[in-house]
Protein backbone atom coordinates (compact mmCIF):
# COMPACT_ATOMS: atom_id res chain seq x y z
CA UNK A 1 0.00 0.00 0.00
CA UNK A 2 1.66 3.33 -0.65
CA UNK A 3 1.39 6.52 1.72
CA UNK A 4 -1.13 9.37 0.62
CA UNK A 5 1.20 12.48 -0.11
CA UNK A 6 1.37 15.05 3.07
CA UNK A 7 -1.74 17.81 2.84
CA UNK A 8 -0.52 20.88 0.82
CA UNK A 9 -0.06 24.09 3.57
CA UNK A 10 -2.73 26.77 2.99
CA UNK A 11 -0.41 29.34 2.69
CA UNK A 12 3.39 29.92 1.27
CA UNK A 13 6.23 30.21 3.54
CA UNK A 14 7.21 33.64 3.81
CA UNK A 15 10.62 34.62 1.42
CA UNK A 16 13.76 33.82 2.55
CA UNK A 17 16.32 37.35 2.88
CA UNK A 18 19.06 36.84 0.48
CA UNK A 19 21.25 38.35 2.89
CA UNK A 20 20.91 37.09 6.34
CA UNK A 21 22.57 39.68 8.55
CA UNK A 22 21.02 43.20 8.21
CA UNK A 23 23.15 46.17 7.16
CA UNK A 24 23.91 48.14 10.03
CA UNK A 25 23.62 51.81 10.14
CA UNK A 26 25.90 54.13 9.52
CA UNK A 27 28.17 54.57 12.33
CA UNK A 28 28.07 59.06 13.21
CA UNK A 29 31.44 60.47 13.29
CA UNK A 30 31.30 62.24 16.33
CA UNK A 31 30.32 58.63 17.98
CA UNK A 32 34.10 57.56 16.34
CA UNK A 33 35.81 60.25 17.50
CA UNK A 34 34.67 60.17 21.30
CA UNK A 35 35.48 56.12 21.43
CA UNK A 36 38.88 56.90 19.71
CA UNK A 37 39.65 59.76 22.49
CA UNK A 38 38.33 57.50 25.73
CA UNK A 39 40.32 54.46 24.16
CA UNK A 40 43.76 56.79 23.39
CA UNK A 41 43.04 58.02 27.68
CA UNK A 42 42.82 54.53 28.17
CA UNK A 43 45.95 53.68 26.71
CA UNK A 44 48.09 56.24 28.48
CA UNK A 45 46.65 54.45 32.06
CA UNK A 46 43.64 57.11 32.70
CA UNK A 47 40.04 55.17 33.43
CA UNK A 48 37.25 57.17 33.05
CA UNK A 49 35.01 55.72 35.83
CA UNK A 50 37.93 55.55 38.33
CA UNK A 51 38.15 59.50 38.15
CA UNK A 52 34.33 60.03 38.18
CA UNK A 53 34.19 57.46 41.42
CA UNK A 54 37.15 59.50 43.11
CA UNK A 55 35.67 62.64 42.11
CA UNK A 56 34.09 64.74 45.01
CA UNK A 57 30.65 65.92 42.45
CA UNK A 58 30.17 62.38 42.38
CA UNK A 59 29.42 61.94 46.07
CA UNK A 60 26.68 64.47 45.26
CA UNK A 61 23.11 62.83 45.56
CA UNK A 62 21.89 65.17 42.13
CA UNK A 63 25.23 63.52 40.41
CA UNK A 64 22.38 61.53 38.29
CA UNK A 65 20.25 64.42 37.15
CA UNK A 66 23.57 66.21 36.38
CA UNK A 67 24.92 63.20 34.65
CA UNK A 68 21.90 62.79 32.70
CA UNK A 69 21.46 66.45 31.70
CA UNK A 70 25.50 66.20 30.74
CA UNK A 71 24.98 63.37 28.21
CA UNK A 72 21.93 64.25 26.99
CA UNK A 73 20.12 61.33 27.62
CA UNK A 74 16.13 60.92 27.39
CA UNK A 75 15.43 57.78 29.75
CA UNK A 76 12.06 57.34 28.25
CA UNK A 77 13.58 55.68 25.04
CA UNK A 78 14.41 52.34 23.48
CA UNK A 79 16.09 50.45 20.99
CA UNK A 80 12.64 48.95 20.05
CA UNK A 81 11.22 50.09 16.58
CA UNK A 82 8.64 52.70 16.71
CA UNK A 83 6.02 50.32 15.21
CA UNK A 84 6.57 47.82 17.75
CA UNK A 85 7.08 50.05 21.58
CA UNK A 86 6.84 53.73 21.13
CA UNK A 87 7.29 55.36 24.78
CA UNK A 88 5.76 58.32 23.72
CA UNK A 89 3.32 57.64 21.49
CA UNK A 90 0.93 57.46 24.82
CA UNK A 91 -1.89 60.43 25.07
CA UNK A 92 -1.47 62.85 27.23
CA UNK A 93 -4.30 61.26 29.22
CA UNK A 94 -2.11 57.68 30.00
CA UNK A 95 0.65 60.16 31.72
CA UNK A 96 -0.04 60.52 36.09
CA UNK A 97 -0.47 64.25 35.99
CA UNK A 98 -3.49 63.82 33.64
CA UNK A 99 -4.94 61.37 35.71
CA UNK A 100 -4.30 62.75 38.99
CA UNK A 101 -6.07 65.77 37.51
CA UNK A 102 -8.70 63.68 36.23
CA UNK A 103 -9.17 62.02 39.83
CA UNK A 104 -8.89 65.44 41.33
CA UNK A 105 -12.10 66.61 39.31
CA UNK A 106 -14.10 63.76 39.96
CA UNK A 107 -13.63 64.07 43.69
CA UNK A 108 -14.50 67.22 43.72
CA UNK A 109 -17.74 66.92 41.55
CA UNK A 110 -18.74 63.87 43.98
CA UNK A 111 -18.20 66.26 46.87
CA UNK A 112 -20.55 69.18 45.47
CA UNK A 113 -22.98 66.25 44.90
CA UNK A 114 -23.01 65.01 48.32
CA UNK A 115 -23.23 68.31 49.37
CA UNK A 116 -26.29 69.15 46.81
CA UNK A 117 -28.02 66.26 48.47
CA UNK A 118 -27.54 67.11 52.14
CA UNK A 119 -29.26 70.48 51.26
CA UNK A 120 -31.76 68.47 49.57
CA UNK A 121 -32.90 66.38 52.46
CA UNK A 122 -33.58 68.15 55.47
CA UNK A 123 -36.79 67.80 56.53
CA UNK A 124 -39.02 70.49 57.89
CA UNK A 125 -40.49 69.18 61.58
CA UNK A 126 -44.15 69.73 62.67
CA UNK A 127 -44.95 69.56 66.08
CA UNK A 128 -47.58 67.22 67.18
CA UNK A 129 -51.09 69.01 68.60
CA UNK A 130 -53.37 68.37 70.68
CA UNK A 131 -56.42 65.88 68.56
CA UNK A 132 -59.63 68.22 67.87
CA UNK A 133 -61.94 65.55 68.77
CA UNK A 134 -62.19 62.69 71.08
CA UNK A 135 -63.01 60.26 68.33
CA UNK A 136 -59.23 59.69 67.72
CA UNK A 137 -57.05 56.64 68.99
CA UNK A 138 -55.45 57.01 72.64
CA UNK A 139 -51.91 56.87 71.94
CA UNK A 140 -50.41 53.12 73.08
CA UNK A 141 -49.15 52.77 76.30
CA UNK A 142 -46.33 51.35 76.83
CA UNK A 143 -46.34 47.84 78.54
CA UNK A 144 -47.20 47.57 82.38
CA UNK A 145 -45.11 45.55 84.92
CA UNK A 146 -47.87 42.92 85.49
CA UNK A 147 -47.48 42.37 81.33
CA UNK A 148 -43.79 41.91 82.20
CA UNK A 149 -44.08 39.58 84.91
CA UNK A 150 -46.45 37.33 83.20
CA UNK A 151 -44.39 36.91 80.04
CA UNK A 152 -40.89 35.92 82.66
CA UNK A 153 -43.49 32.91 84.00
CA UNK A 154 -43.16 30.54 81.23
CA UNK A 155 -39.78 31.14 81.16
CA UNK A 156 -39.19 30.52 84.96
CA UNK A 157 -41.26 27.11 84.51
CA UNK A 158 -38.78 26.26 81.38
CA UNK A 159 -35.97 26.86 83.04
CA UNK A 160 -36.98 25.36 86.41
CA UNK A 161 -37.66 22.09 84.27
CA UNK A 162 -34.07 21.99 82.93
CA UNK A 163 -32.35 22.13 86.11
CA UNK A 164 -34.40 19.04 87.19
CA UNK A 165 -33.59 16.95 84.38
CA UNK A 166 -29.60 18.18 84.65
CA UNK A 167 -30.02 16.82 88.77
CA UNK A 168 -32.15 14.32 87.90
CA UNK A 169 -31.38 12.54 84.79
CA UNK A 170 -34.00 9.57 83.19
Amino acid sequence: MSTPPPPEPEHDPPPKPENEEPVPPAIDPELINKITRFKALREQGIYFNDNLVQSKAYRNPNIYTKLVEFLDLRETTTNFAPSFWDPLGFPSSAYADALRQRQQSLADEKDKQRSSAAARTTIDFQHARAPASSSAPAPSKPPLKRDRERDRAPDRERDQRDRDRRRHPP
